[in-house]
């Protein structure tokens, strides 16, 4: 034969013409990828002449070819496999065809003389067997072929049978369709008949006959779904292989009508995907928009494609009207099916007074109806079925105010905050099949999009969630949708990149990506990481953001881990990734125990801790982790959590020394709030120490100096191990602070005097500060043994602290003790130090041992001119009071490798600082005011209130450093940190008057702490300063002094409804005093229910993270009373009731034992307010009458049986 010969090869094999179905699009997409096209090594040439004349590749234009057909190869085992290859023919010249291997992206074939298709033993030209009406790349009726395509693919899979050995008779069918509404008679699209003609099928005997066949119709069988759905009589199709027949098509009269209508995205789109509008707000932005367009719709319009469920309305039935006068106000727009960019394809519509009428409408101009049913619609992916989903978006909806309705009837709101049950009914995602990464400065790139584009958060959400969980096959089918490419560059690694989003603002915008093994830094070939990031206007510096991302990362640069985002849990989306010296001194800290590791605020101790928690989970053994801070461990669970740990044993200092000595911390706990109070009321009563204290003109630091003095050491010094005392005597506590050259003896006898009073007021009233509780738990018996310790920020640990947590680490070598801290970061002196826990560890373990240090010197966070700035302050410290050692005066360096770098700036002047706070409440910033004294805080509120500045906001942007501490924001202010302090420092800086002072030192730390809570921008505010302090302190930072220069700190400003979105959006991420905040800022635009709860859960989060337990049990109730169990959990376990713990978990438990929750609800009934009772013994009574009515129907089962 002198032409091509198309053929099938084995009986697996089949030829098809191109149907527009899935496999061919796919054969189109590859195609569409290509501008030359290689031969393959052995393809064929017709005539031989055209191998030389050609060369290795053919110039190729898709629009110049026509897809003629296809050789389809299945597995014989009923599985469908991809389109083998294809059959082409030129648009301009009819004589030239090429075969296209579709698995190697080669042409096996080529000829420019004709081609013909081999069937059985005969011939047919490719032209013929391949005739047909409608040419399936350019379609002659372009509106109507679209919607047949989409309908087919939401609604019917054709069934194939192939076989080699049977021929099948054609089957043709003439149909006409009867007019759809007498109304509608005259649209031309609905008047003509429609004749289905006989289909194509291969043979021997005669040519194809030419098609005209609308491919929906077609009668489909009826079997169990593919996938497993529980869906009874759903319409999908299997493919079916065996050796006996060839494909078979079956038309059926009745198609249109169907007994389950099963929404569907269409298969032909990859990235396609169905967006459910829930009552939680999901796809909010969408769903405000979809409904928009479809409130501009007037009509909706039958087609002859309009599927039915279960059959069509009846004649003069009022669907027609509701189609012909079509108002979606009258309905409820339940999902949509979106394309990769969110556009919509289809929407699901449900009539209101009657939810199961639902209408399938088309999202092209037109308008039509892909399909009706008035049983429901079901949903296939993600599966929900119809009641199931009615009850996903239903929404109590807001009564209009009609000029007929009365004036006074009440609005209907709709709640902002929402719970749904957490420990049951959660939501399952696909479990994770690998790990991604993103270099640091690319994700601060992203943020920067999404602070500019909200929308975009959801797409970069998705596109993480399906790199993380989505098997090879299906993540190489995505990446082919996304038009993945391999980038050309110089680079040692290989870089692709792939389209980034589903908006037409960043339609033009890439993501880059590669894999790299690294033992040291422990990724594996199977890690994705994302190096690189370029915006819609970027395009021209693709390659260059390719090559500098993969610099960064062989350079050693900093990696943040991403997670699936998980809303209904309380794990993170990102974390930062170690680096290879944190791995690398974390491999080697087993051998040098016990360790402790010190750095500087942004070093990483924190994350290395929990990693170490980690590895040693995985070793085995019990393990115990201590941080002070409530809101530092709420950061740390939030990271075991993400990293899949469940149930760590953390614990704060507080929660854990009340889950071993059963004190409920709500009604006995005294920390500093109450001191400051004891405080002054002292002073009120004490004329003689007044006089003595009014000499110091900064009153409050003495109060701070007072407290910490008292809490680290008169009932905090390691002394107090050695004997029966609860407290020094005041020579012990003289001599312990004898190097303090702050303060005089009188005051240091004076401040002695206020701590014995103070202590003797807290065990007359059955309180309970640090120092009383650690010695109450060194004293105790049968307290709980670990075997490995690890404690963050240790230096907010007294000595007898300390020593407390020791008593529960099990005494053995190695001791397995590791600890993270920065002494820098102290601003409540203890006066506990590294040498003093060595001789702890000597005095409580009675052996030697050697605690090594480890220093970590460069910060992540903060950059270069922050730390420049820092340095220069530390000088001046080590300058005033004293150098300490090597490691602790070490100048600080910073790894961050963004360009935006973090920049201090200041103000000194009144009046354009109270414009500097108002501008600031009119943006969306992430904006906190830090002070170094509650008088400061209430002064501040107290002045910013009386210019009409709400209340609420004040309170909730505002935090002494004590708050602040272990928290982070992008924007922070510190208030009057030198000026409030100004005695002292001008004393310092004169004098140096604080040699050898921790309360001065202090100072210096409080400053730093301050300084380093900012993520991005810091601004001070200071005034009437001596040019000493100022040209001291304040000579780095930038001086803002116009107006315009302080309104270039701000992004644009913010309006309500988008305060209303991102306060969702951080309750949803438990940050709830941020939530409130914008609340606040949204002003009358948020229902009063809703404010109220976010008020109450900000102020849960702010008593809770400074230990302010009084309120607990109002706010248990409401966690009860919104069914928030995850937060009820959370509240018992910060309160240390490790009782209520257990029973929640108990009420929750699947197959729980009667007897054990009977025991465990007798033990806490007596503990519990009126509505914990009511809930545990509804809960209670519920599991058991569940359990006695399985138990009698077993009975009486048996009983039947004759058992």
């Amino acid at each position: 034969m002198d032409k091509l010969v198309y053929l099938e090869e084995n009986e697996n094999e089949c030829i098809l013409y191109n149907d527009g179905k899935a496999q061919f699009q796919l054969a189109s997409m590859l195609l569409s990828r290509h501008s030359k096209i290689k031969f393959s090594e052995d393809c064929l040439f017709y005539p031989a002449s055209k191998k030389e004349e050609l060369g290795n590749s053919l110039p190729f234009k898709k629009d110049d070819y026509l897809i003629l057909g296809g050789i389809l190869s299945t597995s014989g085992e009923g599985k469908e496999d991809p389109i083998k290859s294809v059959l082409l023919q030129s648009k301009k010249n009819k004589n030239v065809f090429f075969a296209y291997d579709c698995l190697l992206y080669r042409i096996n074939a080529f000829s420019s003389i004709g081609a013909v298709v081999k069937t059985e033993d005969s011939y047919t030209d490719a032209s013929i067997y391949f005739d047909k009406d409608i040419d399936i790349d350019e379609p002659q009726n372009e509106e109507e072929s679209e919607h047949e395509e989409e309908y087919i693919e939401e609604n019917i899979t054709p069934a194939y049978e192939p076989t080699k050995k049977k021929k099948i008779d054609n089957l043709g069918y003439s149909f006409d369709e009867e007019e759809i509404n007498e109304d509608e008679s005259d649209e031309e699209d609905e008047a003509l008949p429609i004749t289905i003609k006989k289909e194509f099928i291969p043979t021997s005997k005669s040519k194809p006959i030419n098609l005209n066949v609308n491919p929906n119709y077609r009668k489909v069988s009826e079997t169990k779904p593919i996938n497993d759905l529980p869906i009874k009589n759903q319409i999908k199709a299997d493919f079916i292989t065996n050796s006996k027949s060839k494909p078979k098509k079956i038309v059926d009269k009745a198609m249109n009508q169907y007994k389950i209508y099963v929404y569907r995205k269409p298969k032909k789109l990859y990235n396609a995907k169905i967006l459910v509008f829930s009552s939680k707000g999901d796809y909010s932005i969408y769903q405000q928009e979809f409904e928009k367009k479809l409130k501009s719709i007037n009509r909706i319009n039958w087609t002859r494609i309009t599927g039915y469920c279960p059959s069509k309305p009846e004649d003069g039935s009022f669907i027609y009207s509701l189609a012909s006068k079509f108002d979606m106000a009258k309905f409820n727009l339940l999902c949509s099916c979106v394309d990769s960019y969110n556009n919509p394809i289809s929407y699901l519509i449900s009539y209101k007074e009657d939810p199961y009428i639902c209408f399938v409408i088309s999202a092209k101009m037109d308008a039509s109806i892909v399909g009706f049913s008035s049983k429901g619609i079901n949903i296939e992916d993600p599966y929900i079925d119809f009641p199931s989903l009615l009850e996903l978006t239903s929404k109590k909806e807001i009564e209009e105010i009609e000029e007929k309705t009365s004036v006074n009837e009440p609005i209907k709101e709709e709640p902002i905050f929402e719970f749904e049950p957490v420990i049951e009914n959660k939501k399952i995602h696909r479990p994770s099949v690998r790990r991604v990464f993103i270099l640091t400065r690319t994700l601060r790139k992203f943020e920067k999009l999404f602070s500019k584009n909200p929308a975009s958060r959801y797409d970069f959400d998705s596109t993480i969630e399906t790199l993380i969980t989505y098997p090879r096959d299906e993540l190489n089918s995505y990446f082919i949708s996304k038009d993945n490419k391999k980038i050309d560059s110089t680079s040692p690694l290989n870089i692709y990149k792939f389209q980034f989003g589903s908006k037409k603002d960043y339609e033009a915008s890439r993501l880059f990506y590669c894999y790299k093994k690294d033992d040291e830094r422990k990724l594996s070939n199977d890690d994705i990481i994302i190096i690189g990031f370029t915006n819609q206007d970027e395009h021209e510096d693709q390659r260059e953001e390719a090559i500098l991302g993969s610099r960064y990362l062989l350079e050693g640069a900093s990696l943040h881990q991403l997670f699936v985002k998980d809303e209904d849990s309380d794990s993170l989306d990102e974390l930062p990734y170690l680096s290879k010296m944190q791995f690398s001194l974390l491999d080697k800290a087993s051998s040098k125990l016990p360790i402790v590791f010190t750095g500087s605020a942004g070093t990483g101790k924190t994350l290395m801790s929990v990693a170490q928690y980690v590895d040693s989970k995985d070793k085995g053994g019990s393990i115990l982790y201590l941080t002070y801070e409530p809101s530092l461990l709420n950061n740390v669970d939030k990271m075991f959590h993400s990293l899949g740990v469940k149930n760590p044993s953390s614990y704060t200092y507080l929660s854990l020394i009340s889950s071993i000595l059963d004190i409920d911390l709500s009604s006995s706990y005294a920390g500093l709030a109450k001191f400051r109070d004891y405080y002054f009321n002292y002073l009120q009563k004490h004329k003689d120490a007044k006089k003595v204290f009014s000499s110091y003109e900064e009153g409050d630091d003495l109060c701070l100096a007072s407290y910490c003095f008292y809490n680290g050491v008169i009932s905090g010094s390691s002394r107090l191990l050695d004997n029966k005392k609860k407290i020094l005597t005041r020579d012990e506590f003289l001599e312990s602070i004898s190097k303090e050259e702050a303060f005089s003896n009188e005051i240091k006898n004076k401040m002695y005097d206020i701590g014995k009073s103070y202590y003797e007021y807290l065990v007359s009233r059955k309180l309970y500060s640090d120092g009383m509780l650690a010695k109450l738990l060194l004293n105790k018996e049968n307290k709980p043994v670990y075997d490995c310790l690890i404690i963050d920020e240790y230096q907010d640990l007294s000595e007898i602290c300390f020593a407390s947590i020791l008593s529960l680490l099990k005494k053995e070598l190695p001791l397995r003790l590791y600890m993270f801290g920065d002494d820098n970061q102290t601003i409540q002196p203890t006066l506990f130090s590294i040498s003093s826990a060595e001789s702890i560890i000597k005095q409580l373990l009675e052996f030697k041992v050697k605690l090594n240090k480890e220093y970590l010197p460069s910060s992540y966070r903060s950059g270069p001119t922050l730390i420049n700035y820092i340095n220069s302050i530390n000088k001046v410290k080590q300058h005033c009071i004293g150098k300490q050692n090597k490691e602790k005066d070490m100048e600080e360096s910073s790894s961050r490798e963004d360009e935006n770098d973090l920049f201090v700036s200041y103000i000194d002047k009144k009046p354009l600082f109270d414009s500097f706070v108002k501008e600031s409440l009119e943006h969306n910033s992430d904006i906190a005011y830090i002070f170094p004294s509650l008088k400061e805080k209430n002064d501040f509120i107290k002045h910013f209130s009386s210019l009409g500045i709400d209340l609420n906001i004040l309170e909730n942007i505002t935090y002494i450093v004590e708050e602040a501490k272990g928290m982070e924001w992008d924007f922070v202010c510190l208030v009057r940190f030198l000026s409030s302090s100004k005695n002292s420092f001008d004393a310092m800086l004169e004098k140096s008057s604080g040699k050898h002072s921790s309360f001065h030192r202090m100072l210096f730390n409080r400053l730093y702490v301050g300084l380093t809570r900012a993520k991005n921008k810091i601004v001070m505010f200071e005034d009437n300063l001596s040019p000493l302090i100022s040209s001291t302190l304040l000579n780095t930072p930038k001086l803002i002094a116009t107006n315009e220069e302080m309104k270039g700190l701000f992004e644009t400003s913010s309006s309500f409804s988008s305060w209303i979105e991102y306060a969702k959006r951080l309750f949803k991420a438990r940050q709830y005093q941020q939530a409130y905040l914008s609340i606040c800022r949204a002003k009358d635009n948020c229902p009063k229910e809703s404010y109220l709860v976010a008020e109450t859960y900000a102020n849960y989060e702010k008593e809770f993270n400074s230990s302010i337990f009084t309120n607990a049990n109002r706010y248990i109730d409401m966690f009860i009373s919104r069914n928030d169990l995850f937060t009820l959990k959370e509240a018992y376990k910060r309160l240390g009731n490790k009782k209520k713990s257990s029973l929640l978990e108990l009420c929750f438990k699947a197959n729980v034992d009667a007897s054990e929750l009977v025991n465990s609800f007798a033990k806490n009934v007596e503990l519990c307010s009126y509505m914990e009772k009511a809930f545990y013994f509804d809960r209670v009574a519920s599991i058991l009458n569940k359990k006695i009515t399985n138990n009698v129907e077993r009975i009486l089962k048996n009983g039947k049986r004759g058992r």
